[in-house]
This record gives structure tokens, sequence and C-alpha cells, in this order.
């Protein structure tokens, strides 16, 4: 798969505060306590009601810690779909390891986003710090048998690198008519990967070992990189995900969880070096890494090379795959 359809208006919410894994890579922190709701039903739902009115939203998916866990979650799935929307939900899917609880979600659910940490248990256990890799295990097979279109993100720590094959080649055998891409997340060092910032894996090695990856399976499976800066991804910009939404015209409308403000069309970005500031392909960029190296950063890229393999991504009405 090699190209990508023209996405919808999509609204991004943080509904829960609770997780039961402690990723090393989470950005948001420590997860501890017994609040579930970071927003209470009511809120959900006049904030969900405003975006349709206000943001002419299409679909909406539901993210922070594990929303799965949250008491309500069947009556805001219900409360969506009745609005009309797409609704997606993001997921670690320890709790899809039970086939009628996933069963009951998916009469609703038209997509998901699902993390995968590692498919080997010590690995995993590491990774997450929980005893949950049976279930998570049995949570993916569940959801691949339910040919549910999902997408999974494998955040890149200096565990998961040199697992990514297996996992794609896992992904390949189990989940060939649902999957419809593969996210390859370099960390924030933000939260947890903060404190474990040692076992993060910054751009400049993620992009050597991915590379080749890229290369062999994209033709097989739709794959792209968050968090890499273009100059970072010669000849590989077409794989960058922040640079695809916005040359396809994505909008991405983030409400943050404590606030209730409304986002732009796009995440705020932190301030680029000076060295970007000359460079013609700024507005599609990631944020630029400090771990990357100052020296690694070029700014006079072939803006038009890059664009057209960019636009060899879009899939446009009736253009071949």
């Amino acid at each position: 798969m090699s190209a990508l359809k023209p996405p919808r208006v999509l609204a991004a919410i943080n509904i829960c505060n609770y997780c039961n894994n402690r990723c090393i890579y989470c950005k948001e922190g420590r997860r501890e306590g017994a609040e579930y709701a970071s927003l209470s039903l009511p809120e959900i739902k006049r904030n969900i009601a405003r975006l349709v009115l206000e943001k002419k939203v299409e679909a909406v998916i539901l993210m922070g810690g594990e929303v799965s866990l949250r008491p309500d979650f069947m009556e805001i799935l219900r409360f969506i779909r009745s609005l009309g929307l797409e609704v997606g939900v993001g997921s670690n899917l320890v709790r899809f390891s039970d086939k009628k609880f996933l069963a009951s979600c998916l009469k609703h659910i038209s997509f998901l986003e699902v993390s995968v940490p590692a498919i080997t248990e010590k690995e995993y256990r590491v990774i997450t710090r929980s005893e949950n890799f049976n279930k998570f295990m049995r949570g993916l097979r569940n959801v691949a048998a339910a040919k549910v279109p999902v997408t999974v993100n494998i955040v890149l720590t200096r565990y998961t690198l040199p697992l990514v094959p297996g996992i794609l080649a896992f992904l390949d055998g189990v989940m060939p008519a649902g999957l419809r891409m593969v996210n390859f997340k370099i960390p924030t060092l933000r939260g947890n990967a903060q404190e474990h910032a040692d076992k993060m894996c910054g751009p400049v090695l993620a992009l050597r070992r991915l590379k080749p990856l890229l290369i062999e399976w994209s033709p097989r499976m739709l794959l792209m990189v968050t968090g890499a800066p273009l100059c970072l991804m010669r000849g590989f910009e077409q794989f960058s995900l922040e640079a695809f939404v916005r040359f396809a015209g994505h909008r991405e409308i983030c409400i943050n969880h404590r606030t209730l403000v409304f986002g732009m069309d796009l995440p705020a970005r932190e301030p680029f070096f000076a060295e970007c500031n000359a460079c013609r392909m700024k507005g599609f960029c990631a944020i630029p890494s400090e771990r990357a190296g100052r020296s690694m950063f070029d700014n006079k890229l072939d803006a038009g090379k890059i664009l057209g393999r960019l636009a060899g991504r879009l899939l446009l009405p009736g253009a071949p795959r």
C-alpha cells in the first residue's frame, strides 16, 4: 500500500487520566490515582456538539490514558455515533482481550489507533512496566480477527528498534485486512520519556535503522514516521506524517482536557532553530530535535522534489494506489 486517502476533519479529545500501563515513553508522565475522567460526561457531550457545529468535525478520536477504562465509555461511544460522526479510539489493547467487550465496542467504533510496544514478553514488560503482555497479545489478535481498520503506533525505544522487523512481519501475518497504517513515532522527551531519556531512540539512529525497512515493507503496508525533521529524511520525505498531513490540508483539532480550549487546526509547535527559518519546507516539518545535533540541519532542501514525493502518496479520486 503506497498511498493515503485525503484525511477528514478530525477532533482528538483527551478524556481519561488513568492508564493500566506505565510506559517508559509516555509523555504524559505518571498516571497514578483513581481519577478516571478528566472530562465529565456532560462536558464531553457539550464539547463534541460544539465541535460539530463550529468546526464541522466529521470524526472524533478518543485519547488519553486508556479511555476504555472509563465506566461511561460505552455511553460516550453511543452519543458520538448518535451525532452521525465516525468514532476512533486510542488503546493499548489490554481491555480488548475480552472478546465480548470488544464486540460491544465495535458496534460503535469506526477505527482504532493502537500501541504495539513489543511482541515479546521480556521487552513488553520492560517498556510498559506491567504484567499485561498476555492480555495485550489476545487483544491484538482479537482486533485483527475483527478486521476493524487499525493504525498501529510503534514508539521507538532502544528496546523496540531491534524488534521492528519482527513486529512488521507479525502484523503482516495477523492483520492483512484491517491494518491501515503503521506509524513509527520518535519519542518526545517529556514525562516518563524524559526520565528514561537514555532508553529513547533519537531521530538519527531511528532513521538509520528504519530507511531500509521503509523500502522493504512499503509495498506491503502503509508506513509513516512521526517526529523526524525533513532534512534528516532526504529521499524519504514522503514517509513524514507531519509533512503529509500539512500537504494534504489535514485539519486536526486538539482539545486540551484541562482548559477545554478549542485548539487551532494544527497543534502549536515549539520554535524552530534559526537554521530552519530560511527553509522553504519549514511549514511542513516536524519539530527539530536537539538530539539530532545542530550540524545535521540543512535549510536548502529541494522543495519541488519533496512536494512531488508527497503528492505521490496522496490518493486522488481515480488514482492508482
